[in-house]
């Protein structure tokens, strides 16, 4: 089995390689992401920070993250694969060396804008990479990817909770995970990589990076994606606190609604992975994103849930499943789609996607708590089908574009319409 990049032809066990390699690393990243949910306290606690600075703590890697997506792709075009992954992997190290020795709240907040930076900069390297090694067939293999990003997630705070449970401490949890972006950045210094792109000749320039940003399916995809993550983590962020303040719900049954959604992400995933090649991007995101708003609009009209197990609690959580089976294949199917329509400068339009979607991140449980306030919860989580309801017409667009003009697929890419 052969694969061809732009780098030469890249041979099954190097193949093989280089995308467990983005596996692991999605992973990493995930895991270091994801932690400080489960050691927030424990920061709090020594520290002694108020919750407005341990807010700011839980915030600040969103900024690193959006700002290193961007600038990350286009340096990924630039500088190449693995000089940007190298960045990443030792900047990742020097900021959990940071976080572990941090002395109080200043350093500490550096740290984890490192943290964000370092993240965003592996994030865009591992979806640039998946993107070249699978070219026109990525749909499967960035589904794949993003499983390996929910299982880091989902692990981390498991085995953090444990260790500072023991009395090990949360500097402890920081300081070993050091020692995965170590191993991480042998692996990435003897490896070969292809080319971020397309090689010196596709270096993008300002003009390119311009027309780019403001070419309409970029744009449209741009704002898909914003919609599509703020509704993720805005639903991921407010379903525990629905379920315990508006159904009435205990907070083992809180909890354990947020469980069945991450799972159901991982789920979905995992399944867009082996069926993606049977469908074209736009229609599988299409149904992704209509599957994901029933689910949700579902959870939410169904009618007060004060019986402690079975029958209505059931039904609450059969929706929340289906609304996170819906969503989960949104983001990475999103992700390959537009790579693949940009195979010139694949590193440069994830970057662009990946920001937008960062954003989209921190305001979807901003503006539902927001709205939260004056207009109810319930109220405040339809906003999540609204914006699921906007992904599904930005691809339904897209898909009467390709039958309006009787193309295929990769006669939408934009390569030569660029400078």
């Amino acid at each position: 089995m052969f694969v061809e990049a732009r780098a030469g032809m890249l041979i099954s066990p190097q193949l093989r390689r280089l995308t467990w390699l983005s596996y692991l690393s999605m992973a990493s990243f995930g895991a270091t992401l994801s932690v400080i949910g489960a050691v927030l306290p424990a920061v709090s606690r020594d520290l002694a920070l108020d919750k407005a600075q341990a807010g700011f703590l839980a915030a600040v890697p969103a900024i690193g993250f959006a700002v290193a997506t961007l600038c990350g792709g286009v340096l990924i075009d630039r500088a190449g694969l693995r000089k940007i992954m190298l960045v990443g992997a030792v900047g990742q190290s020097l900021a959990l060396l940071g976080i572990s020795q941090a002395p109080g709240f200043v350093f500490l907040a550096l740290a984890f804008l490192l943290n964000g930076l370092a993240g965003g900069s592996l994030e865009a390297c591992c979806n640039t990479l998946i993107a070249t090694l699978y070219r026109g067939r990525a749909a499967g293999q960035m589904n794949m990817l993003h499983v390996f990003f929910g299982i880091g997630a989902f692990l981390s705070p498991l085995a953090a909770g444990v260790l500072v449970g023991a009395g090990l401490g949360w500097r402890l949890v920081y300081g070993a995970m050091i020692l995965i972006y170590l191993g991480l950045i042998l692996v990435i210094w003897r490896e070969v990589f292809p080319a971020g792109s397309s090689g010196e000749e596709d270096q993008i320039t300002r003009a390119g990076f311009k027309a780019l940003l403001l070419h309409p399916l970029v744009l449209l995809v741009v704002i898909a994606m914003f919609f599509s993550v703020a509704a993720e983590v805005g639903f991921s962020s407010w379903v525990s606190t629905f379920l315990l303040e508006n159904r009435g719900q205990s907070a083992v049954i809180a909890g354990a609604g947020l469980s069945v959604f991450w799972l159901a992400m991982l789920m979905g995933r995992f399944l867009a992975s082996r069926v993606a090649h049977r469908f074209t991007g736009p229609r599988l995101i299409l149904a992704a994103s209509l599957t994901g708003s029933v689910g949700v609009a579902l959870f939410l009209l169904l009618p007060s849930m004060p019986v402690p197990a079975g029958g209505s609690i059931g039904t609450a959580f059969l929706c929340i499943f289906l609304a996170g089976l819906g969503m989960s294949s949104v983001f990475p199917s999103t992700l390959a789609f537009i790579t693949e329509s940009v195979p010139r400068y694949t590193g440069t339009v994830t970057g662009i996607v990946v920001s937008s979607a960062g954003i989209g991140s921190t305001a979807g449980p901003w503006v539902i708590g927001e709205l939260a306030k004056s207009n109810g919860l319930a109220l405040a989580l339809a906003t999540v089908v609204i914006s699921l309801g906007v992904v599904a017409v930005v691809f339904a667009g897209v898909l009467r574009l390709k039958f309006a003009e009787g193309t295929q697929h990769r006669d939408l890419t934009l390569s030569r319409k660029l400078p």
